[in-house]
């Protein structure tokens, strides 16, 4: 089982998201504001099947809902062919999944990096990876992917201080497989040049692989970041699941076991801080909800006459506040 057993509050905020991107004051100050209604804080607690973790089932026991916020605490593979189809990239010095990386670093282990780093990636993960590698002291920073840069699912805020920072992107190339030296460790990665195809479902532009037209990138160290996704491991309570393998939660926000509820990533998959604290507050109403047999409040929309337009004319004259 996965043991979650951080000291310090804050989850993916703290352990995954770099402290240039979220101060860890801000965090602290949330978290801070959270408490001093009168939650109850345990850190380091082990939830678990093992001996001396705590089960799913036993905190069920102890209290009337449990809700699980576990997120999306494992990488996804990248998918690589030839013996790479059997055989774990992290077995290779010089070579870490971006998720990993980012939260062995964040709970004080010394990480380093080579003076060429290949971030393998499209998402926040891979700029956080890729612009934390840059402090580390990487020279040639690169983050490689399947489409076009104007495709990645950022903002373009996200974009250019990567840029500012040295960060190059490299678009329309698949991995192939891993390339070693003589000892053992990364030496580069092979690609095949990709050309844009048609569009998928979620609205992705769809990546094809070109024949023959594999080459090399040398580098010396590889960080994969293709994505997160949830385990299930650690409970003991089996719970129905949605085709992405994520909790399937009813209308009334609890999963499939009564008195168990879930919030966030663990049930939507990965997405943003923003919209898994939204959840989280939508979720945390159900449960008020549950507790009480009925709501306590309920958001209704009143419509009323106005004999004029609110709008002033002066508004227009505001300078945009930056935040």
């Amino acid at each position: 089982a996965l043991p979650i057993c951080e000291e310090r509050p804050g989850g993916m905020l703290r352990y995954g998201i770099p402290e240039f991107r979220l101060p860890r004051a801000l965090l602290d100050t949330e978290v801070h504001n959270a408490l001093r209604l009168g939650v109850q804080l345990r850190t380091g607690v082990e939830v678990g099947n093992e001996p001396g973790q705590v089960r799913v089932s036993q905190l069920l026991a102890d209290y009337d809902a449990v809700l699980l916020a576990t997120g999306c605490m494992a990488a996804t593979p990248l998918p690589l062919r030839g013996e790479w189809q059997e055989r774990d990239p992290r077995e290779v010095p010089g070579v870490e999944h971006g998720l990993d990386f980012l939260v062995a670093m964040h709970r004080g282990e010394i990480k380093t990096v080579g003076r060429r780093v290949a971030v393998i990636g499209a998402g926040f993960t891979a700029l956080d990876c890729a612009r934390v590698a840059v402090r580390l002291g990487g020279k040639e920073v690169t983050i490689h992917i399947r489409t076009a840069e104007e495709y990645i699912p950022v903002t373009q805020e996200e974009i250019f201080e990567a840029k500012r920072e040295g960060v190059r992107i490299k678009g329309l190339r698949s991995p192939m497989q891993l390339v070693l030296d003589g000892e053992g460790k990364v030496a580069g990665v092979e690609f095949a040049q990709n050309r844009l195809g048609g569009w998928r479902e979620s609205g992705r532009r769809i990546a094809i692989p070109i024949e023959d037209s594999e080459f090399v990138e040398p580098c010396d160290t590889v960080i994969i970041a293709v994505g997160q996704q949830t385990v299930h491991d650690f409970s003991d309570t089996a719970l129905q699941l949605d085709r992405w393998k994520n909790a399937r939660l009813g209308d009334n926000g609890m999963t499939s076991q009564p008195g168990v509820f879930a919030a966030g990533d663990y049930v939507s998959g990965a997405s943003t801080v923003v919209q898994s604290v939204g959840h989280g507050r939508k979720i945390a109403r159900r449960i008020d909800a549950w507790l009480l047999g009925r709501e306590r409040r309920r958001e209704t929309v009143r419509i009323e006459p106005v004999a004029r337009p609110l709008r002033e004319r002066g508004d227009d004259f505001i300078a945009r506040q930056p935040m």
